[in-house]
């Protein structure tokens, strides 16, 4: 299964690249990070291109970057038709035209010749190679723009120049194991060093860099580190890496979670209904769809809940197909803050699905509450609500963000529709009162408590007779 991505092209600009004829450099070297969003385009890959030069304004290049190599043979496809165009003409402010490889993957460099008002995310050509930064461009599916070249940004060899390996990855699986989680830090053979900083809470590398570079641990070359987590939430490693010249040349950003079960903190309280919009939002194969989940509440902290296991009995996600990528945990958990009515958040949570990786999600509300900022994401309507008349707890469209480890590098994304809660009844099952008679007539109860005269094949219900009460599969 496969992320989706918008086919429908952009109306956003239109090339600017001059008229006349191009003429034929060479072979230089191209290096991948524009469509390594997708779990299956591994990063880091390198191959010949041929590159044109305009031979009226000489600043101006242009290329096929998937005209061959790798992706095109993954795709089984060679795209001849979508040059990327490259204004060099002021080597301090390179940037590349909008362009559509293959036709499908709208991508645009964020900078303000094409319409990104406030980015100046802009390449740079010296000694031969033009190099745009990490996380400089954006691709377009699932109706918005996302960012992308998040493995060190993007490399362009003119033939006869050697292309440096700047390559620089590090990931972690989101699930801590024994509380420690262990980061791997890959460089390429010219990055010297990086330096790491550790944060908790959801944070990203645009707006960081500086201060890692002022204030981060420095490791030299590829490196595994641990880490020990002592408070439940999320956390993020951010590093970037430096050359012998002490250059920053990449940076990379992975995240971990840490959720101690304290199961004796816990108690059973039912089976409720999940309508489920978080992964139906990320993938175009996938449907809104309503299940059943377990739910646990806390013992002492009023209106905080906990879903086990919450996907096992999805149609999809359910099956063997997609188990847990994470075998550690016995049960995994969605946890789910309702103690405020109206200030409703989905904590940072792996849930134990594995499409492109192991999955993890939290709303936004959730990096908000109880801080300074709360009003304002309040105004922002980051908040899910909670209706104790009717049990449900609803979250507004777009305020779910969906992670997957192998995706990405682990980075988070917005999506959901329709994500709703339904609680079982409190008391459960001891709400409904018991008859000492065992020849009592049998009545039947959905799992919300309610009556009903005649269950359907394959509906799970509350069976009573008398003293007797169980929940079972109507056949």
């Amino acid at each position: 299964m496969e992320k989706s991505a918008a086919n429908a092209g952009m109306s956003k600009v239109v090339a600017k690249a001059p008229a006349g004829t191009w003429k034929s450099l060479g072979k230089g070297t191209y290096s991948e990070d524009l469509l390594t969003l997708f779990s299956d385009i591994a990063e880091g890959q390198r191959w010949e291109v041929e590159i044109e030069q305009n031979e009226t304004e000489a600043g101006w290049y242009r290329l096929l970057p998937y005209a061959s190599g790798p992706v095109a043979e993954l795709l089984e496809a060679a795209d001849t038709e979508n040059y990327l165009y490259i204004n060099a003409t002021d080597p301090a402010k390179v940037y590349a035209e909008d362009f559509t490889p293959f036709g499908l993957f709208p991508v645009s460099h964020l900078v303000t010749e094409n319409e990104w008002q406030g980015h100046e995310e802009y390449g740079t050509l010296q000694d031969g190679v033009i190099s745009f930064p990490a996380n400089s461009f954006a691709l377009q599916y699932s109706g918005g723009w996302h960012m992308t070249a998040g493995n060190g940004g993007v490399q362009i060899a003119l033939p006869g120049v050697k292309l440096a390996d700047y390559a620089f990855k590090a990931s972690t699986p989101y699930c801590t194991v024994d509380g420690k989680a262990v980061i791997t830090i890959s460089c390429g053979a010219d990055v010297a060093y990086f330096k790491y900083l550790v944060g908790k809470g959801h944070f990203m590398m645009d707006g960081n860099e500086d201060i890692v570079k002022a204030n981060g641990s420095k490791v030299e070359g590829s490196a595994r580190l641990a880490a020990q987590p002592t408070e439940k939430g999320i956390y993020s490693f951010l590093a970037v890496a430096f050359n012998a010249a002490d250059e920053a040349v990449a940076n990379s950003v992975c995240y971990y979670l840490c959720a101690p079960d304290e199961d004796d903190q816990w108690e059973n309280m039912g089976v409720g209904s999940f309508t489920e919009g978080i992964y139906a939002s990320n993938y175009d194969d996938i449907d809104n769809e309503t299940f059943d989940v377990d739910i646990q509440k806390h013992k002492t902290i009023a209106n905080y809940y906990r879903l086990v296991n919450p996907y096992k009995n999805h149609s999809v996600l359910g099956t063997e197909n997609f188990a847990t990528a994470c075998t550690e945990h016995a049960n995994h958990y969605m946890y789910i803050n309702a103690n405020r009515a109206d200030y409703v958040v989905i904590e940072p949570s792996v849930i134990g699905v594995n499409v492109s990786g192991e999955g993890a999600v939290f709303s936004y509300g959730s990096k908000y509450i109880g801080t300074e900022n709360e009003a304002t994401a309040k105004e922002y309507g980051f908040f899910g609500t909670y209706d104790e008349a009717t049990r449900t707890i609803s979250f507004p469209d777009n305020i779910i963000l969906l992670g997957e480890d192998q995706y990405d590098n682990g980075s988070f994304l917005t999506g959901n529709t329709g994500t709703k809660l339904v609680l079982p009844e409190d008391a459960g099952v001891s709400s409904i009162v018991a008859d000492e008679d065992n020849d009592a007539a049998v009545e039947f109860f959905n799992l919300q408590g309610m009556r009903i005269s005649e269950p359907a094949a394959g509906q799970m219900v509350i069976r009573r007779q008398g003293s007797k009460v169980q929940k079972m599969l109507v056949k």
